[in-house]
């Protein structure tokens, strides 16, 4: 719990399984039931919650914004995520979020119902599909590819579909890929490929 990743406002490990909530069931996450929780990153381990009205939830290690807060600071409790792009009226429900993380290196990407994907965190190689490698510390929605921000593609390539169905993360830390299906059935891929 070196990062606050347990969630229960401090950085003491436990040995012992302690209610997240420490009083209500729903204390931690604004009053509202959790529908899902993700968890990724090994020693540098972070956290995504859904809640009952589709908010998003985060905590734990944010060395390189993780988890979408606007900072680079580690979060020792569910933070509501309400900053930057994240919060446009037209961004959909998160159908699917995606998490990869090898030591510090650590990215999150979110699929949303209209087709969208988010990004936030490390991204050296360029797998948030933006054409450059510049780490967020906030949700921004891709520029290039299926799901981004009006279809935009890059001078080598066909034109596909602007609706995003199917994100996946392979690797880890410094050497990820985010591949996407589009609904069209064509798959699109970005970032590390020195193998």
């Amino acid at each position: 719990n070196g990062y606050g990743q347990l969630g229960h406002t401090g950085t003491s490990n436990l040995n012992y399984p302690k209610r997240l909530d420490d009083g209500t069931p729903t204390s931690r996450f604004g009053g509202k039931a959790v529908e899902g929780i993700w968890s990724a990153g090994q020693e540098y381990a972070w956290c995504h919650a859904v809640d009952e009205d589709g908010d998003l939830w985060s905590w734990g290690y944010n060395g390189y914004g993780q988890l979408g807060d606007g900072t680079t600071t580690n979060r020792a409790v569910p933070t509501l995520i309400d900053t930057g792009t994240w919060v446009d009226a037209t961004r959909g429900e998160i159908r699917k979020i995606q998490m990869c993380g090898g030591g510090s290196y650590s990215s999150t990407a979110i699929l949303t119902s209209t087709g969208q994907i988010w990004v936030t965190g490390y991204n050296a190689q360029g797998w948030h599909c933006m054409d450059n490698t510049t780490t967020l510390n906030v949700f921004t929605r891709c520029t290039f590819g299926p799901g981004s921000d009006g279809w935009s593609v890059h001078a080598d390539n066909v034109v596909g579909s602007t609706k995003a169905v199917n994100i996946w993360y392979t690797g880890n830390g410094n050497h990820a890929n985010l591949w996407i299906r589009d609904d069209l059935g064509y798959t699109w891929v970005a970032g590390r490929n020195h193998y």
